[in-house]
């Protein structure tokens, strides 16, 4: 992508529930916020995975990854799907800062919980400073943030899968 100043999609493989009309409607705020940095769809449920952080005024400030982080989850919010459209070289300059930061060649991690740079926990904070940082919507169903991190999850998926193409 060196050289390529356009949007990027960014999906985690592990987020078969994803539909096509969500990533459509994604790609449509990313059309029509073209000055945002990164667009978030989100979605509502209990105990988010991966909480959004909203200031009094409602944008976007942070993230958590409550697995790595050890955080407990809220008791009911807003969580990313697994699904991100940024500004390729807005993503690319803070991922070499990000990496400047807390690359530790010597123990070949990161300085972060799980010796992982969690992509969105650390962008979304990132970019949540500039004033066109992060525009995250709720645009989701809630079954399209389900992932795959267990056997038990893959039935899950196909289940949710059948009933959102029902």
């Amino acid at each position: 992508m060196s050289g390529f100043d356009g949007r990027a999609l960014v999906v985690w493989s592990t987020q078969p529930v994803i539909r096509p009309q969500t990533i459509r409607r994604s790609l449509r705020l990313a059309a029509m916020f073209g000055e945002y940095r990164m667009i978030v769809p989100t979605a509502l449920l209990k105990q988010p995975y991966a909480p959004l952080r909203r200031d009094h005024r409602g944008r976007v400030c942070g993230s958590q990854e409550t697995h790595l982080e050890r955080a407990q989850p809220p008791r009911f919010g807003e969580t990313n799907i697994g699904l991100f459209i940024l500004d390729s070289r807005a993503m690319f300059a803070a991922l070499q800062k990000l990496k400047e930061r807390y690359w530790r060649a010597d123990e070949s991690g990161y300085d972060r919980p799980g010796n992982e740079l969690g992509f969105p926990n650390e962008l979304i904070p990132a970019f949540a400073q500039l004033e066109y940082g992060v525009l995250a919507s709720p645009i989701a169903d809630w079954r399209e943030q389900q992932g795959i991190k267990s056997r038990a999850d893959v039935e899950r998926c196909e289940q949710f899968i059948r009933e959102l193409d029902g």
